[in-house]
C-alpha cells in the first residue's frame, strides 16, 4: 500500500489554540528528531524501543520497519506533526503505528514528545486514525484494534491508557511476561475496541487524578 497522510485542522479546546496536524510516513530526514525524543526518560520507559537509542536504530526503524511495512501491506506507520500556525512548516512530535495480524486484527501503539502533550495532539490524531482504520469502504477496514502498555515495578502506563481509556478502549486483561529488555521480565495490559464502539470511555476512570498525555 501507499502511504496516506491524514490532515487535521486546527481547533480550540479549553480556550487554547490547538495546532494543525499532519500525519504522514517518517522519512531519512526525521532521524535526528526521532533519536532525540527517544533519549526521553519516558519513552525510553515506557516503550519497545531499544536501549540506549542511537541515530542508528532510528535509521533502521525507518528503513527495515517503516517502509517495508507499507510495502507489505501489514505494518502502517505515522509520524505525528504539528504545523506551525504562522508559517506551516511542521514538527515532528510523535509516532503512531498499526500492526495487523494475520487474523486481521490491528494493534495499535504510540508515542508522544513530552513537550507536546497535555494539549489533546495524540487523541486528536489517534482519533482521525481510528476513524479511517474502521471505515469500511476505506483502504484498511479492520474489524478490531488492540492496545497494550507495559508495566513497570507493577505502575501500569497510565498515559497510555488513558489515552486509549477515553477513545473507548474496554481493558481486557493482564499478560505476564511478554516482552524482556536490560535484563527483566514486563507484563501488560490489554484492551480493545471493535469497529462498532463508541470512541468514549465505556466505564469509569480507574487510574490517578492526574495523568499526563
Amino acid at each position: 500500500m501507499q502511504p496516506l497522510d491524514i490532515r487535521i485542522p486546527a481547533a480550540r479546546r479549553a480556550g487554547a489554540d490547538l495546532p494543525a496536524l499532519m500525519l504522514s510516513v517518517p522519512t531519512l530526514a526525521d532521524a535526528d528528531r526521532i533519536t532525540d525524543i527517544c533519549q526521553e526518560p519516558d519513552i525510553q520507559r515506557w516503550t519497545t524501543i531499544p536501549f540506549p537509542y542511537s541515530r542508528q536504530d532510528a535509521t533502521d526503524f525507518i528503513e527495515k520497519v517503516v517502509t517495508p511495512g507499507w510495502e507489505s501491506d501489514r505494518t502502517y506507520t505515522w509520524a505525528i506533526r504539528e504545523l506551525d500556525a504562522e508559517d506551516g512548516n511542521p514538527c515532528l512530535v510523535g509516532m503512531l503505528g498499526v500492526l495487523v495480524t494475520d487474523s486481521g486484527r490491528g494493534e495499535i501503539g504510540y508515542w508522544l514528545a513530552s513537550d507536546a502533550r497535555g494539549r489533546g495532539t495524540m487523541h486528536r490524531a489517534l482519533t482521525d486514525v481510528i476513524d479511517l482504520l474502521f471505515d469500511p469502504d476505506g483502504p484498511f477496514a479492520l474489524p478490531v484494534l488492540g492496545w497494550a502498555c507495559l508495566i513497570d515495578d507493577d505502575l501500569p502506563n497510565w498515559a497510555s491508557w488513558r489515552t486509549a481509556w477515553r477513545l473507548g478502549f474496554v481493558r481486557e486483561g493482564r499478560r505476564r511476561g511478554v516482552f524482556r529488555k536490560n535484563g527483566r521480565s514486563f507484563d501488560e495490559w490489554t484492551g480493545s475496541l471493535l469497529a462498532d464502539e463508541p470512541r468514549e470511555p465505556s466505564a469509569p476512570w480507574d487510574g490517578p487524578e492526574r495523568v499526563a498525555g
